[in-house]
């Protein structure tokens, strides 16, 4: 409601300025373009009040949190932090709390704490968490679907049976986390560090995985389809008996990756190297012989 009078505001103010011509004071195409103008102020002017929270550090006492949670938990009463405290909690310090089973869609948690918290089968849908620190949290069984994570620190995070579907995780950190049986659908991972994650029985559909660093990740009976690995780093990383279809490794490092008992049927592997990974018992299709064979044809005259 605020942020309808303050738009209305400023529609009286760009009028009373005579920022809008009349049909009498002058030709409606003469005054198109300024009425265009105004069109694109008043948005700009929406989208800045609208997203501006988002910004701001959140005036949220950590103290004063702890005992609302525990004071509703004990008296039996669902805790609401929204309704208590609004949606904007960017910067709020929530280490070492017990959130199990919150429900915090679409808030706004830039850069908060939750290192070492339990956030086991809470609902982060459509939240912003955008730099916030999870380190050593416990994520399991929870709802990420469509969150912003992006630069998020989750280093040796618990987010076992996690859903991640169209989440952002650009840049993020995921060293050593736990994502067994996680659903990574439609998740961006460009730039994502996960050396040394576990994505045993991990769901990837249409995962966008550019430029990440799997460095001795396990994914070890995971299912990948159409995941774009471009320029990504694999070394060491472990896909016994997973599958992987219609995947795109173009410009990956895959130095002693393990691809045994593998389906790689329908996958590219251009620019690729694959002779310094291990294909023991796996399937392949054509197009993996021929991207094979251009390799070693393009290192060959390279050569001489």
């Amino acid at each position: 409601m605020k942020i309808f009078f303050k738009i209305s505001l400023l529609i009286i103010t760009l009028l009373s300025q005579n920022h809008i011509a009349t049909a009498e004071e002058t030709p409606s195409h003469s005054s198109k373009s300024e009425k265009e103008n105004i069109a694109r102020t008043i948005k700009n002017y929406y989208y800045r009040l609208r997203h501006s929270d988002n910004f701001q550090r959140a005036n949220i006492n950590k103290n004063e949190l702890k005992a609302y949670i525990l004071a509703q938990k004990s008296a039996g009463i669902e805790v609401n932090l929204p309704q208590k405290f609004g949606t904007n909690f960017s910067g709020v310090d929530f280490s070492d709390f017990y959130l199990l089973g919150l429900d915090l869609r679409a808030v706004s948690l830039i850069e908060c704490n939750f290192e070492y918290a339990d956030v086991s089968d809470i609902d982060l849908s459509h939240a912003s968490l955008i730099k916030a620190n999870f380190k050593a949290a416990d994520f399991s069984g929870a709802i990420l679907n469509g969150a912003n994570l992006s630069e998020a620190n989750l280093e040796n995070a618990n987010l076992k049976n996690t859903s991640l579907v169209g989440a952002d995780l650009s840049r993020a950190n995921l060293k050593g986390a736990n994502l067994q049986g996680a659903n990574l659908s439609g998740t961006i991972l460009n730039e994502t560090i996960l050396d040394y994650a576990n994505l045993t029985k991990a769901i990837l559909l249409n995962t966008k995985a550019i430029k990440a660093s799997f460095n001795h990740t396990n994914f070890v009976s995971s299912f990948n389809y159409a995941v774009d690995f471009k320029n990504a780093v694999l070394t060491d990383a472990n896909f016994y008996k997973a599958k992987i279809l219609d995947c795109d490794f173009d410009s990956a490092n895959i130095f002693n990756t393990q691809f045994e008992r593998t389906d790689l049927r329908g996958s590219s592997f251009k620019n690729t190297d694959l002779n310094k990974a291990i294909l023991k018992r796996s399937k392949v299709g054509p197009n993996i012989l021929i991207d094979t064979l251009q390799h070693k044809l393009i290192k060959t005259f390279n050569d001489e």
